[in-house]
């Protein structure tokens, strides 16, 4: 829960001024040095502001804290940068409200930065001390710090900021290692020490039980592995404009409400074909449950007819399970040419258990080639395409074309393009230079999933849970995104609305089942539900809008 919604917010959303809950920009460490620089710079904000704003917003959190705790002090861990700053500010913050702390500086204070100086001469002039730790032999004084440590309830990390990248050494080094080591709980100032230099996997790092990202969301605090070191986080408003956040994005993270004003509106004057003919080649002798997962996530997210083409057993294995699908069966055309002539459809699907034989290869080519309407291709499909004919030939389609790979394909299609960076220490990069490149929207799905495509602002997904971590998941999504395509969303539009959808299904689906034993059918069955919800939305949205309210909506990049 929030303290205040117009200064704290939850990392899963914040407010708008409103108190509307919303998705938020999302800065990489450069961007946030960039929008500090810009507020201060461009804004005539000076950097000392900006640290009160800061330190008022972390004094609120250790208050609260302290509320809930044992009464014990706190021990602030301060650097030489302004990250250390900050934590000298918070200690006189908190010194002035009456609360006990301890402030210890790791390093040589003649060599502090200009901000973090000054901080720490107002907080000797309040009549607060600070104990020095220059070196780390200095065992004696590093002894007292581990005993502090263990002693406090509230261990405050303010050691190194965005402003640091490589890996913690000497005294910093030692310091982190006795607060993680202390058991204490631990609130980090922006970010976690060590967490640095869009490094998701650091060698040294403080665990920190809370986060304050301040001014803005940090990419590195969002994604997975980085993400684990952070804790809870909150993000705290300190005062930089919110023109200069947007401008210095490296991405957006997606609430409902950008879903319920993306997703287009239906009518109750509507037929079968105002919402979309799906053709979705998927399945073969042992994976025709993905067939059928496919087009279950088609029906469920709105699509007025889907066809499935698969060998000729599936469909009859299918009509008993899903009467509402249409089969055919690809052995009766040469190709995927043929087949688009003898069913019209607005979106394609491939791949879903496709198989990865001859036949299954020229069939997703000519797909690729020649099928005029927007192409969704997972699994089997991008395995076919993970070599430099696949490559070329994706460059060269002109048509909408969607890519959803999990981790382990996109590395491969990384690999065809001659990059051979794996794709998970930088994921969004990953995917936005590969969509810029071939001229493709990338759904990388993952506990977050990274959303790019040429000239967009790379979105990213923050919903599921654990039980979706089964085989099948990814055929549903896939399902879901091409019925959102064939109903007119646009290619990219199409793949982050229905990657929420599908990861709020699942969360709905693992409270009701345990994430455990919940199956992609069962949250086939909660799409109603999430639907509901986002029609919901909107309403609220259309009411607030005509009173005069327009919701901020991400941008092109």
């Amino acid at each position: 829960m929030c303290f205040d919604s117009s200064v704290l917010s939850e990392f899963s959303g914040i407010y708008d001024s409103m108190g509307m809950w919303r998705g938020f920009p999302l800065l990489d460490y450069e961007g946030s040095r960039k929008a500090d620089s810009m507020a201060v710079h461009k804004g005539g904000i000076p950097s000392l502001v900006l640290m009160e704003s800061a330190a008022r917003s972390l004094a609120m959190v250790v208050s609260q804290m302290l509320f809930q705790g044992s009464g014990k002090g706190v021990v602030i861990a301060c650097g030489r940068g302004n990250n250390g700053g900050d934590g000298f500010a918070l200690a006189r913050t908190l010194l002035n409200r009456g609360i006990r702390a301890m402030a210890f500086l790791f390093g040589d204070e003649t060599t502090l930065s200009p901000e973090c100086e000054k901080n720490l001469e107002l907080l000797k002039m309040a009549g607060g001390s600070v104990e020095v730790i220059r070196h780390e032999n200095d065992s004696h004084a590093l002894q007292i710090f581990a005993r502090s440590c263990a002693g406090a309830f509230i261990i405050v990390d303010a050691l190194l900021g965005t402003g640091f990248s490589g890996t913690p050494r000497g005294v910093v080094a030692s310091a982190i290692e006795i607060v993680n080591a202390s058991g204490g709980r631990v609130l980090s100032v922006d970010v976690p020490s060590g967490l640095a230099g869009g490094c998701l996997e650091p060698d040294l790092c403080i665990r920190a039980h809370r986060t304050l990202s301040l001014g803005s969301g940090k990419t590195e605090l969002f994604l997975w592995p980085g993400r684990q070191w952070a804790g809870r986080v909150q993000i705290a408003e300190i005062g930089i404009p919110e023109k200069y956040i947007s401008e210095c994005a490296r991405a957006y993270a997606v609430s409902i409400n950008e879903v319920a004003a993306a997703l287009p509106p239906r009518h109750r004057n509507s037929h079968k074909g105002d919402f979309g003919r799906v053709m979705i080649l998927a399945g073969s002798p042992g994976m025709r449950g993905a067939g059928q997962l496919t087009v279950l996530g088609a029906l469920r997210s709105g699509a007025g007819l889907v066809t499935l083409a698969s060998d000729a057993a599936a469909g009859n294995t299918l009509f008993s399970a899903i009467p509402e699908v249409m089969t055919a069966s690809i052995s009766q055309w040469s190709g995927a040419n043929d087949l688009v002539r003898h069913l019209t459809a607005d979106a394609v699907a491939a791949g879903p258990g496709l198989g990865l034989g001859a036949d299954q290869a020229g069939l997703v080519t000519d797909l690729v080639e020649y099928f005029p309407g927007v192409l969704v291709l997972d699994a089997d499909a991008l395995s076919l395409l993970s070599n430099s004919e696949g490559i070329d030939v994706m460059r060269r389609r002109e048509s909408s074309l969607i890519l959803t790979p999990h981790p382990g394909e996109f590395g491969r299609l990384l690999s065809a393009f001659g990059d051979n960076s794996s794709g998970t220490s930088d994921p969004i990069g990953s995917a936005q230079r590969f969509a810029d490149c071939i001229g493709v929207t990338v759904l990388l799905k993952g506990a977050v999933s990274v959303i790019a495509s040429p000239e967009c602002t790379p979105m990213l997904i923050d919903r599921g849970s654990h039980g979706m971590a089964k085989g099948g998941s990814g055929d549903l999504l896939t399902g879901i995104v091409v019925s959102l395509a064939a109903q007119g969303m646009a290619g990219h539009d199409a793949a982050w609305c229905g990657a929420w959808i599908a990861g709020r299904a699942g969360e709905l689906a693992a409270m009701e089942y345990n994430g455990r034993t919940c199956l992609p059918s069962d949250v086939a069955l909660f799409a109603g539900r999430v639907f509901n919800e986002i029609d919901q939305c909107r309403d609220s949205l259309e009411g607030r809008a005509a009173g005069g309210y327009a919701m901020p909506f991400p941008g092109e990049r």
